[in-house]
């Protein structure tokens, strides 16, 4: 899709309800309300499908409250819970979980089959803290990149997705709050320590941008589909967007998720951008990400909303780049605190990628 068409929109994909035994104050309602409030433009409902034992359509995606409208698009999909990891399922209609969920414990090579016959965007979650991935990367189009608030979870988890593009799959990297406590409702649950993570970790911390053609369900699955995907701490966060040139002509016109066919040696422009920020008033430390390993820092100092380099990757080679953006994000109203534990990480592009296979 050229650069110049489609719309940013701004989503959770990690969320939980009521309809998920260990979440608390989270009443369907309210969740769609609250992202809504947070400037959340679609959200990934993603209930623990063992909590209700496959059955989704008779839970989650019944509740009255759970439709798109004008100002939400909401996603059909649950968080497959298993003993050999979690993954969330995306889609934009629904679709026959209990298949999904009668291969639970079954070899990556039965879940992969599933899968793709229900048509499914499959990512893995938090794939290497708590309930780590155990089945192979073929299975899934994406990884949770960014789990919750907590930045320093996520190192291990960004090592994966880098070890897996290396080896020449064009994984799409995403976030997700993975919140499942709402705010305090009465003074009696205040011993209840749950009801303080929304204060750090609430709808929107962090934030996956998708570049869609159309503000609707399948454009978001489309373009998480396509790596057009960019993740920011808060949905009120600078977001990063990394374009390149086809041709040494200075037009940047491939993005991120974009493969750039190279069979000459010759260098190669960059853009990063800030979108997201009418002023730029912030310094942000920029890291660009060459295989894995830091090609080169970047400073962006207040005022400035882009940077450009240039690299010369070889003809015929293989390679991608990629971004990280440090510093202080942007508070969320909801969760004042969630600036924080998200220390000292701002935003995260999608890789660039050069000789890459289709």
């Amino acid at each position: 899709m050229p650069l110049d068409q489609g719309v940013w929109m701004a989503g959770d994909l990690h969320v939980h309800t009521n309809y998920s035994t260990d979440a608390s104050n989270r009443p369907m309602a309210e969740v769609i309300a609250t992202a809504k409030n947070n400037g959340l433009d679609f959200l990934g409902v993603t209930d623990h499908d063992n909590h209700v034992d496959g059955d989704l359509a008779g839970n989650t995606w019944s509740d009255p409250a759970y439709k798109s409208d004008d100002e939400l698009v909401v996603l059909f999909g649950a968080e497959w819970t298993t003993s050999k990891g979690h993954a969330n399922t995306f889609s934009a209609k629904p679709y026959n979980h209990q298949a999904l969920y009668a291969v639970r414990d079954g070899l990556s090579m039965e879940v992969e089959q599933v899968v793709k016959s229900l048509g499914l965007h499959f990512s893995a979650n938090h794939p290497a803290s708590g309930d780590p991935w155990g089945y192979g990367y073929d299975v899934v189009r994406s990884i949770e990149v960014w789990q919750s608030s907590v930045w320093f979870l996520n190192t291990n988890a960004q090592t994966i997705w880098d070890d897996q593009i290396r080896t020449g799959r064009r994984m799409t990297g995403r976030g997700g709050s993975d919140s499942h406590h709402g705010y305090i409702k009465s003074f009696p649950t205040r011993i209840d320590p749950n009801n303080f993570q929304p204060f750090v970790n609430a709808m929107g911390t962090p934030t996956t941008w998708v570049r869609a053609r159309s503000r609707d369900a399948e454009s978001v699955i489309e373009a998480l589909n396509a790596g057009r995907v960019s993740i920011s701490a808060t949905p009120q966060s600078p977001r990063l967007v990394l374009t390149a040139a086809s041709e040494s002509n200075g037009v940047f016109d491939l993005g991120m998720g974009d493969n750039l066919v190279l069979k000459e040696d010759r260098p190669v422009q960059l853009k990063i951008e800030l979108e997201n920020t009418a002023v730029q008033t912030k310094f942000y430390r920029l890291e660009v990400i060459r295989d894995g390993s830091v090609l080169t820092t970047l400073n962006v100092f207040p005022g400035q909303t882009s940077v450009t380099f240039t690299d010369q990757p070889g003809a015929n080679t293989r390679t991608y780049y990629r971004v990280t953006m440090q510093g202080l994000s942007t508070p969320l109203v909801d969760s004042p605190g969630s600036f924080i534990p998200s220390l000292p990480m701002v935003a995260i592009s999608n890789p660039v990628y050069i000789n890459y296979q289709n």
